[in-house]
């Protein structure tokens, strides 16, 4: 891949407890290639977990490239910065923007 082309992906974990045993998904999408990858780390943190799952991820890439990393992180931290920005606290999570989200 050259650096003109952009891949985005999107990263998700899975797990019930932190530490604990966690499971990771990934959705690679770009102009040439579509890819899902998944993986799992037994008795770790979520925080490790997304290292080690975007550190594979890169490997897996060959070549250079310009990429975007999302992570459902990504999503809740926009969900908060556009309560903020209409007024809400975060308690109250926007009621409005909540649907926009699901």
């Amino acid at each position: 891949m050259n650096m003109e082309k952009i891949e985005e992906i999107y990263l998700e974990l899975a797990y019930k407890q932190n530490p604990g045993d966690i499971g990771w998904g990934a959705i690679i999408s770009g102009e040439e290639m579509y890819e899902e990858m998944s993986g799992y780390e037994a008795g770790t943190t979520h925080n490790r977990t997304y290292l080690v799952s975007a550190i594979t991820i890169l490997e897996a890439l060959k070549g250079s490239c310009k990429g975007r990393f999302y992570t459902g992180l990504t999503f809740y931290m926009l969900r908060r910065r556009i309560c903020l920005l209409l007024g809400h606290t975060p308690v109250s999570w926007c009621a409005g923007v909540r649907s926009f989200f699901q």
